[in-house]
């Protein structure tokens, strides 16, 4: 047994593993991420997906309803969403970023399955958070995505952006006024390297990729060749309104 093993074993007896659903405390010989009563709740998104959003969409389809008719400026070229931001996964993410649970990011990859990994970039990096948000959370849900999302796949991560304004939560606001909220929140960090390189930028949900907009603007102008999205969820019901 590794070093590393060993180290595990011990935190896991300090910090036993937690249900990311329910938050209840799953016995060592079981299965990490999901206890018994929960398991099945977690429906990560397979087949065809809209190719914007990531929504699952019917076999004909290429875009959702939503996003076929909706104007881009081409970057993202598209999204890669682990599950449908529904009640289940709804409570998983809040307890990931509200109840100081990191962890679940390693979690949320691996309850989607192998079909997660399935990622063709050079470079993966990650929404970032104002220093207030960040000081008050004690952690970038992001950029924990990011890291594990690295870590499976073998592709490097680097932090490329930084968020200059602590603006209002997107969820707060209408579609309209998401983007003009984001204007000028976010700028290039210094030294950040994507020039030419197809790039991955993970957030925990897509509403009306605003923020995944305004982002991978950004990093375009640096001159990457793709900026694709990858996120925990996507919520339908945002794209609709």
């Amino acid at each position: 047994m590794n070093v590393k093993k060993i180290a595990d074993g011990l935190l896991d007896l300090i910090y036993p593993p937690r249900c990311m659903v329910c938050l209840s405390i799953i016995p060592l010989e079981l299965p990490r991420w999901v206890c018994p009563d929960c398991y099945g709740l977690l429906e990560p998104i397979t087949g065809h997906s809209c190719v914007r959003c990531g929504a699952p969409v019917n076999g004909g389809q290429i875009m959702c309803e939503a996003c076929s008719g909706r104007h881009t400026h081409g970057f993202p070229s598209g999204n890669r969403a682990l599950f449908v931001y529904d009640d289940i996964v709804q409570r998983v993410i809040h307890n990931f970023k509200y109840l100081n649970h990191p962890e679940f990011a390693e979690g949320l990859i691996a309850a989607a399955g192998d079909s997660s990994l399935s990622i063709d970039a050079d470079i993966i990096t990650w929404v970032p958070l104002h220093r207030n948000r960040l000081n008050a959370r004690g952690f970038n849900q992001a950029e924990a995505l990011a890291e594990q999302l690295s870590k499976a796949t073998g592709v490097p991560c680097a932090e490329t952006l930084v968020r200059v304004a602590d603006t209002q939560p997107q969820s707060s606001l209408s579609i309209h006024a998401r983007a003009d909220n984001l204007r000028g929140a976010f700028k290039a960090r210094r030294g950040a390297d994507v020039a030419a390189k197809r790039v991955i930028i993970t957030d925990d949900i897509y509403t009306t990729g605003a923020t995944l907009e305004a982002c991978a603007q950004i990093l375009a102008e640096l001159g990457a060749a793709d900026v694709r999205g990858f996120t925990a969820a996507v919520a339908i019901r945002d794209l609709l309104n």
